[in-house]
């Protein structure tokens, strides 16, 4: 598998990850490198661009599942944790308590409520549909929120949560774009039933964006990647040096690489 890589700095690796089921019982929450490294985890189980998902929990709740008199991190309208799962709108099985408290389990329900929006028969394709292409969450992300007026972009333009949610992939993924808009979509068929305040989504339309994005993070051991301009970084197991552009690397280790921007919510 070979992919390309627009980052300035990229992680030659798979990092171990610190359960964090066993921690459940404490209400305190963990560094966000953690919960980042644990929805990271699950978006690959999941096939999900973790990209995406980290965003998504970026969003939420600012990868907070606990507020700081320890209680559970919920929303006015019922959603829980760092994804705010919502049980009263999901029909999955889902089991609150463990919601409120396992950060693990939260994340994962998340995950699974992001797949099911993905496989929808009633929204539209985006390109090819493809899992590994970030563009082509669009209608899922949206749904993931809710397919309600508010989202709707000949509506409320950038301030859509699908928006938001890519925004967050755009800023914090050193993604090129003009005027800060990497992401660009073309409009959408939307209509709307006679006092409703939910958007008609037509499933037999299909949509194309001008740029498809491949995931960044859905690489696994042994596989090809390419930088697309010249970067310096860490060979395990101790020697640096400047790698030259369109020049193939290969994923040889599960031990995390060495960013220059350790606090990117993206790159790990």
């Amino acid at each position: 598998m070979t992919r390309c890589l627009m980052t300035a700095a990229v992680c030659i690796g798979i990092s171990g990850f610190v359960p964090m089921s066993a921690a459940a019982a404490d209400t305190a929450n963990p560094p966000v490198s953690k919960v980042k490294e644990k929805v990271t985890e699950e978006a690959r189980e999941q096939g999900i661009p973790p990209e995406i998902l980290k965003a998504i929990a970026a969003q939420e709740s600012d990868y907070r599942q606990f507020d700081h008199d320890g209680e559970p991190h919920m929303s006015p309208g019922g959603g829980i944790g760092i994804m705010q799962v919502n049980p009263a709108k999901l029909s999955m099985e889902l089991d609150k308590d463990k919601l409120k408290q396992d950060i693990a389990y939260n994340i994962k329900m998340g995950a699974r409520v992001l797949l099911n929006k993905w496989q929808l028969d009633s929204i539209p394709d985006v390109n090819q549909h493809d899992k590994a292409v970030l563009e082509d969450w669009y209608f899922a992300i949206m749904a993931y929120n809710g397919l309600s007026a508010a989202n709707d972009p000949g509506l409320h333009g950038a301030d859509t949560y699908q928006n938001q949610v890519y925004n967050r992939i755009e800023q914090a993924s050193f993604l090129p774009g003009p005027n800060g808009s990497y992401f660009t979509f073309p409009s959408y068929d939307i209509q709307y039933q006679p006092n409703s305040q939910i958007m008609s989504l037509s499933s037999g339309n299909h949509y194309a964006t001008q740029q498809q994005t491949v995931s960044q993070q859905l690489y696994d051991l042994n596989d090809f990647i390419f930088l697309n301009t010249p970067n310096s970084y860490t060979r395990f197991p101790s020697d640096s040096f400047i790698n030259s552009a369109d020049t193939p690397l290969t994923i040889v280790t599960q031990e995390p690489g060495i960013l220059t921007e350790p606090s990117n919510m993206f790159l790990r």
